[in-house]
This record gives structure tokens, C-alpha cells and sequence, in this order.
């Protein structure tokens, strides 16, 4: 059996779109990308981001955007051997969003610092979901 990989993603991302806008349904809600930025993921990235962007450009996150509850926050994070917060502090503006996904370029590194990243983007915003 064989899978169109960028199919795949492309529905993982959808699920998570569907996903984020269930939670703004309920309150205010921080989404974070954290995106591999070695060779290696390039292609399943280049699919997820694609989609993220199309997110992005929607009405709905236009409109969230300009709202004054701010309920949707967005940060986008790059990791290869090191991290690196494209979108800090998580910001409220689509635009801005949908340009570090647009702009992530690849690295030359050959380690992915995966479970580092995760550890230090939750240190990072763990505070925020304690914050009214």
C-alpha cells in the first residue's frame, strides 16, 4: 500500500485547522508551530506550511485578527540543531503568521533537536495559558 505523502499532510493540517477553530469556538487560544527545518522534512514541511498559510489567509483568522479579545494567537517556531521563535511573542496578526511560514527555509544541519524544541517552546509559553 502506498500513500500520497503530501495528501497526508495535508489532511493532518487540515485536522488541525478544524481543531484550532473548535477551540476558538471555546476561548482564547495559543497555537504554536513548531516546524523541522532540516533537509530531511523539507517536503512533508513545504506541504504542512502550504496548508497553514491557505489557514492563514482565511476570513475567519482576518477577522480574528482585527478582534479585540485577540483570540487566536499564533507563534511559529523552526528547529534543526538549534530553535529559533519566528513569531515571538505569539501574535494575534495572520499576516505576519502566514509570512514566517511563507519565509522558512531549510537548513544544512543533520540533527534534529526535536524533543529540545518541544521542551523549550512549552517552558516558553506554559505561562500564558495561566495568563487572563
Amino acid at each position: 500500500m502506498s500513500y500520497n505523502l503530501a495528501a497526508v499532510e495535508t489532511s493532518a493540517v487540515k485536522k488541525i485547522i478544524s481543531a484550532i477553530k473548535d477551540s476558538v469556538d471555546l476561548g482564547p487560544t495559543l497555537v504554536v508551530w513548531l516546524l523541522d527545518r532540516t533537509t530531511s522534512a523539507r517536503e512533508i514541511v513545504l506541504d504542512a506550511t502550504s496548508a497553514a498559510q491557505d489557514f492563514y489567509n482565511s476570513p475567519e483568522v482576518t477577522s480574528w485578527s482585527s478582534a479585540a479579545n485577540r483570540p487566536l494567537l499564533t507563534s511559529v517556531v523552526a528547529f534543526d540543531d538549534s530553535v529559533e521563535y519566528l513569531v515571538d511573542p505569539p501574535s494575534p496578526d495572520g499576516k505576519k503568521v502566514k509570512a514566517a511560514l511563507e519565509n522558512l527555509s531549510s537548513s544544512t544541519a543533520s540533527r534534529e533537536m526535536t524533543f529540545t524544541a518541544i521542551k523549550q517552546t512549552i517552558e516558553k509559553y506554559l505561562p500564558l495559558r495561566t495568563k487572563e
